[in-house]
């Protein structure tokens, strides 16, 4: 789970993990995925990705270690997206624009949902040997 622990250029709060984030490179391609949490509820967190027996344990351990953007103040998340568009657009040199998937690409999605990412052989495969992961179950 990207919140577990701080590691080397995490954003923190009081020394709090305040985003979470995680990345996978293949094939000269890099995904990056962030999180960043308003008002942390860890019980549930805990609950939904079955970290491990102790329940009490892990919730504790993460109340420790993670905070939410509402210990800071009010966010409302469309101010954070702007805010994040904003930075990323001005970092990057690009200009972003809303807009919607076509048809074509809606399409796409749905039927690599239904084919690929839903069965069982995709959710639940072994890794290769010396492969890491950060998946919890």
């Amino acid at each position: 789970m990207c919140f577990d622990r701080p590691s080397a250029h995490e954003i923190l709060l009081r020394g709090r993990k305040l985003v979470g984030s995680a990345q996978v490179r293949r094939a000269g391609a890099l995904l990056q995925h962030g999180s960043i949490l308003t008002e942390p509820q860890m019980a549930t967190m805990v609950a939904c990705l079955q970290l491990e027996d102790d329940p009490i344990a892990a919730t504790r351990r993460l109340e420790a270690g993670v905070a939410g953007l509402a210990e800071v103040g009010s966010f409302e998340p469309a101010s954070i997206a702007r805010a994040l568009a904003q930075a990323f657009a001005g970092e990057f040199g690009v200009t972003l624009s809303h807009a919607c998937l076509t048809d074509a690409e809606s399409g796409a999605a749905r039927q690599l949902a239904q084919s690929k990412y839903r069965a069982f052989a995709w959710t639940q495969r072994p890794l290769a040997i010396g492969q890491k992961t950060t998946r919890t179950r």
